[in-house]
């Protein structure tokens, strides 16, 4: 009998913090205005867009470059760059700009409030700023490949 209220709390404490987390994140998405909303839409259509006229643009040998399994994905994506003609930096140039462009617009959308919210979703659990810890790590590898060669 104890061990059955001791499942049924260790399954209502698991049921309940999921919920709650779900309801956090759905909350800074749903206080959005439609404006910002389309804004962001807007965002995610120019970026998919960008990403199949790079990948149009991309010839046989550089095709080959990305499959090429043998390299890590930051080798592969290095070697692709150093080969891009004029065209194609033009082209991810001109992306650059149009999706630094919508990023500035949404962000000149936001309230105070809307700001501390996507910061606050921005902190991880122990309260570290997920850019932050995304930075630790990457040091972490390059002394870790560092060391190891």
């Amino acid at each position: 009998m104890k061990s059955i209220k001791i499942i049924v709390t260790i399954l209502f404490l698991l049921l309940f913090g999921i919920s709650s987390t779900l309801a956090q994140e759905s909350i800074a998405m749903e206080n959005l205005t439609e404006a910002q909303n389309e804004l962001l839409q807007a965002q995610r259509e120019l970026i998919k867009t960008n990403r199949e006229a790079i990948k149009a643009s991309l010839s046989a040998e550089q095709l080959a470059m990305l499959k090429n399994q043998a390299l890590s994905k930051k080798e592969r994506q290095d070697m692709l760059v150093a080969s891009f003609t004029i065209e194609q930096r033009k082209l991810m140039e001109a992306n650059r700009g149009n999706v630094q462009e919508l990023k500035e617009q949404f962000r000149a959308s936001l309230t105070e409030e809307q700001r501390e919210q996507i910061r606050a979703r921005m902190m991880t659990r122990k309260g570290e700023n997920r850019n932050e810890l995304r930075e630790s790590v990457k040091e972490k590898r390059k002394q870790k490949t560092k060391g190891g060669n």
